[in-house]
């Protein structure tokens, strides 16, 4: 490693630790200064990469990153040089020529104040199997070489020697400056080394599998705190708790987080878990995962929201509470425009969707007051606080909560500018209701003589072929055709000079709606008219039907001589064909409203009436035989079948019979009956 003599003290530092950290590491892992300028590799990175490893005097992505990552890979760099670790999967060129997707991960390292170095790891996708299997065959083979290392074992017993600590960082509303929640931070209170930046231990418990133990210690201790705090009256606030990819994964994290809450005694209502975008690239796992937690009563929030390689259609999939806008998108709000409107895009996107919006990295009252103007929920960073020791965050706690009135904008301010945006929330709610309720709704206001669309909108107006662009500020003549505008605005002029139940049926497009206009007065006069309308294409599709099967009806029924006749429910007729005039000698027109108790023999009252109801009770047709009376007082026996007519509810509308005259045959039938004699 010659060509790395010219190191400066602190490089040649850091390279030294990077080397005792990675350079047993079984992952693929590289180290670079502050500039991108390669320092050293492990075996690994040279086994995956093979003899390119010993030419590269600087970190040349071109030649192990695939064309199609360049330029995201690139720029993941560039963010992780700004101080914030960055994680992402990209296509890399095996030694072998071959494209393999990497779990790449750059961590930053600080000194003095700036990024000295940076550590990077890989590891193969689990989404390229054959890559996957070939890596952890050689794990097993290295995992006595990595568990022998003296930092994995130092940070395998630091749990036990109480070495590691949690900080609080709090989360303030930036409106009010109430202390939300506060953010749990692991550090290592290393003996030789002093406090050791998670950046530098955290991705080497990630791939070792300490950070399962570890997770679920640092989960246990804040949750224990906050239930502390409370017991002490404290006001109640929330913890947020990273989970790290490896325990996201862990099938138990479900029971983990449970048996925390349970043991502590703290309200789920009061955790809340921070993932990242990353970690939901299995959208069903994830999905499922989320969800139980949620059942837990739990919060979820998205950590670093806007760097991650992932698809927006998780903002809709998954339960999450909480948008933590990324602290690279921060730093230079002020300054840097593309910065300010994704920031702006962020928080506009997340209110629409209800969830709560956090920003990271607050470091000047600038940043507050940008913020507070694009009306950011909460704020977490230094201009507030530091993260703290718990015993010194009780200190600071009165502190903390003046910065936002100190420092930001009034509260009076900050007040009329939320009432400004709970107004716009509350129009574009009205506008969207207005635009999903089914049927349409209206208003108009007379001018110069024009009756003028204030507004228009509602699915039923989309059907219609249009869009409230074609009819606000517009009158009827503008969009419909003049016959069709002249009968409407004549219900308008009705309306406008009071009258009060206006409604009136018309097609436009083929839809068929019935309106009701009604006139809204002020000082005793009308100012405008609101209207609205239903869809009644159906009922009319429905009526023209039945115009049609009863015109055939009537056609068939007045060219036959079988009686067919209709009844309501109650027996009373209601249509007779004129068949009945011919048989009976009754005008049709005495007929109608004529009951059967009117119509059939006293002796066949009973039966007949027996033999309706049965007809509407089972909705069943039937057959039977009865003698209806004739104009000259004689009787004419009729064999009739009944058949009953449902409505759209399953009930019985009416019953239609059909009959025959059988006078003759039953005669017949007597005779016979009479002149039969037994045989002796």
């Amino acid at each position: 490693m010659e060509r790395y003599s010219a190191l400066s003290a602190e490089e040649g530092q850091f390279e030294q630790s990077a080397r005792l950290l990675l350079g047993q590491h079984s992952d693929i892992a590289w180290w670079m200064n502050g500039t991108g300028a390669m320092l050293g590799c492990n075996e690994a990175f040279e086994a995956f990469f093979g003899s390119i490893a010993e030419k590269m005097s600087s970190l040349c992505f071109e030649r192990i990153v695939s064309q199609k990552d360049l330029k995201r890979i690139s720029g993941y760099f560039l963010k992780a040089r700004t101080g914030r670790a960055q994680h992402l999967e990209a296509a890399f060129i095996h030694r072998d020529g071959r494209e393999v997707m990497l779990r790449i991960s750059f961590v930053p390292v600080y000194a003095g104040g700036k990024v000295i170095g940076l550590y990077s790891t890989a590891i193969p996708s689990r989404r390229d199997e054959a890559a996957w299997l070939e890596f952890a065959a050689s794990c097993t083979e290295d995992r006595q070489t990595d568990s022998s290392s003296p930092l994995v074992r130092e940070l395998g017993q630091a749990i036990d020697r109480n070495q590691l600590l949690v900080y609080y960082q709090p989360q303030l509303h930036i409106r009010t400056g109430r202390i939300m929640g506060v953010e749990a931070l692991l550090r290592w209170q290393h003996p030789t080394l002093g406090i050791v930046s998670p950046g530098e231990f955290i991705p080497i418990a990630e791939e070792t599998g300490q950070i399962i133990p570890i997770g679920e210690w640092v989960l246990r201790q804040a949750c224990a705190q906050i239930k502390a705090w409370q017991d002490n009256g404290m006001e109640p606030f929330t913890v947020s708790v990273n989970l790290s990819p490896r325990q996201f994964e862990q099938s138990s994290i479900v029971d983990t987080v449970s048996a925390a809450l349970t043991d502590t005694g703290l309200d789920a209502r009061y955790l809340e878990l921070e993932i990242t975008e990353g970690m939901t690239m299995d959208v069903e796992r994830s999905s499922a995962t989320l969800n139980e937690l949620k059942k837990l009563g739990v919060k979820i929030s998205v950590d670093d929201f806007g760097i991650g390689y992932s698809s927006l259609n998780y903002l809709k999939r998954f339960p999450i509470d909480t948008l933590k806008i990324d602290q690279s998108f921060i730093r230079d709000c002020t300054t840097d425009e593309s910065d300010a409107m994704i920031i702006k895009t962020i928080i506009s996107m997340a209110h629409h969707l209800n969830m709560n919006v956090i920003a990271e990295g607050i470091e000047t009252p600038e940043h507050l007051i940008f913020l507070q103007q694009h009306l950011c929920d909460e704020g977490q960073g230094y201009l507030f606080s530091r993260p703290l020791p718990a015993d010194q965050f009780l200190q600071e706690y009165g502190r903390i909560g003046s910065v936002v009135e100190s420092l930001g904008l009034s509260a009076s301010l900050t007040d009329q500018m939320w009432i400004q945006e709970q107004l716009r929330a509350t129009r574009h709610d009205l506008e969207t209701t207005l635009r999903q309720q089914q049927g349409k709704i209206m208003k108009f206001r007379e001018e110069h003589g024009k009756f003028i669309h204030s507004l228009c909108d509602g699915e039923l107006l989309y059907r219609m072929g249009f869009t409230p662009g074609h009819i606000v500020g517009k009158e009827l003549r503008d969009f419909l055709p003049p016959r069709t505008a002249e009968r409407i605005e004549s219900f308008y002029r009705k309306a406008w000079l009071g009258n009060d139940n206006v409604t009136y049926e018309d097609e436009i497009n083929g839809i068929w709606y019935l309106s009701s206009l009604r006139p809204i007065r002020r000082g005793g006069r009308v100012v405008e008219v609101i209207g609205s309308a239903i869809d009644i294409t159906q009922r009319k599709r429905a009526e023209e039907a039945l115009r049609q099967m009863y015109a055939r009806f009537r056609l068939i029924a007045e060219n036959t001589t079988d009686l067919i006749s209709v009844f309501d429910t109650d027996g009373k007729l209601q249509y007779a064909s004129p068949s009945h005039e011919q048989l009976l000698g009754f005008a049709l027109q005495s007929l109608e409203g004529k009951t059967l108790s009117d119509l059939i023999h006293p002796d066949d009252h009973n039966a007949a009436a027996a033999f309706f109801s049965e007809v509407v009770e089972k909705k069943k047709a039937g057959h039977e035989a009865f003698r209806l009376r004739h104009r000259d007082g004689g009787w004419v026996w009729v064999e009739t079948g009944c058949t009953p007519v449902l409505g759209g509810d399953g009930r019985v509308e009416r019953i239609i019979s059909v009959g025959r005259d059988i006078t003759v045959r039953k005669r017949e039938d007597d005779q016979d009956e009479h002149s039969w004699k037994p045989a002796e």
